[in-house]
């Protein structure tokens, strides 16, 4: 997903209507900035607010040290209910990603990394949300998505495939 094709930062195309109702009423960030090119250590950067080199978590096979205290922490001793609902191989708990979640579903997604490439989660991590959000609405929270869906070969579902062209007969892939 390119910000470039995203309605908030200015696309012109409706492709993100949901996103963009979520930003009209939030803040947008027009100058972020990854840590690392992929998942384990980018998301633990953005959970402690450290630089991998700091947080440890640098490659497979490296999970983070309970000493270190993310955001999910943090705010579970404010008060707040925290919970995360994720997909992929890289988010799973055996990197230390749950550490400070009340809840942290990681079940919806294939045990590895290849049989993940084929995963389609997204309704099922949608409908666990929805859930949760039902019985936590007016509570403080801290919510944690993660839909692995548009990572490999994401093929949208009717009527989504059309939307820009209708008459496309190609293949989609």
């Amino acid at each position: 997903m390119r910000a470039d094709h995203v309605g908030c930062y200015g696309y012109h195309r409706n492709t993100t209507p949901n996103i963009d109702r979520i930003a009209e009423q939030g803040t947008i960030f027009k100058r972020a900035y990854a840590t690392s090119s992929w998942t384990l250590p980018s998301f633990h950067s953005i959970l402690t607010s450290l630089y991998q080199i700091s947080h440890g978590v640098v490659s497979d096979g490296y999970k983070l040290d309970d000493s270190i205290i993310t955001f999910a922490e943090l705010l579970k001793e404010e008060g707040y209910k925290t919970a995360g609902f994720v997909a992929g191989p890289y988010l799973k708990s055996i990197f230390g990603f749950d550490q400070g979640f009340d809840l942290y579903e990681e079940t919806v997604s294939s045990s590895t990394d290849i049989e993940s490439h084929s995963d389609i989660t997204s309704p099922e991590i949608t409908k666990l949300v929805l859930s949760w959000l039902d019985k936590h609405e007016n509570e403080k929270f801290l919510l944690f998505i993660h839909w692995w869906d548009p990572h490999y070969d994401f093929i949208p579902p009717e009527p989504y495939d059309k939307t820009f062209d209708p008459d496309y007969t190609g293949h989609v892939d």
